[in-house]
């Protein structure tokens, strides 16, 4: 669409998120254009998080990085969130491997991120 997506998509006043995004996908390689949507739903979506976190004991962390399609990602994520469960961390968010738009907007409960790729 040669036009204005982000205003159509505003002027449309749709139930759900709408992120406008502009990869240039004949420039970039594909994971820039994974990271850079990533980077964008994360902008657009942890900013409407409510300012007070839920109390909890443990200290919180998010797992950022792995996909579906990624070589041994799942591998390494089970791996990942067994170290952290013996080191007494619990997860908040994996993403952006089965994130909701939900999860994106807990992000900022988050201690620190563990960036995996």
């Amino acid at each position: 669409i040669q036009d204005d997506p982000a205003g159509l998509a505003k002027a449309l006043d749709l139930p759900v998120p709408v992120i406008p995004l502009e990869l240039p996908s004949y420039q970039k390689k594909e994971n820039w254009g994974a990271s850079e949507t990533f980077y964008q739903m994360v902008r657009a979506l942890a900013v409407d998080s409510p300012e007070v976190a839920p109390t909890r004991v443990r200290p919180l962390c998010n797992i950022l990085g792995p996909t579906a399609l990624g070589f041994r990602h799942r591998d390494d994520l089970v791996e990942v969130i067994r170290l952290l469960n013996q080191l007494g961390v619990d997860i908040n968010v994996t993403a952006p491997l089965d994130a909701t738009v939900n999860d994106l907007r807990r992000l900022p409960y988050a201690d620190f991120n563990i960036v995996l790729y």
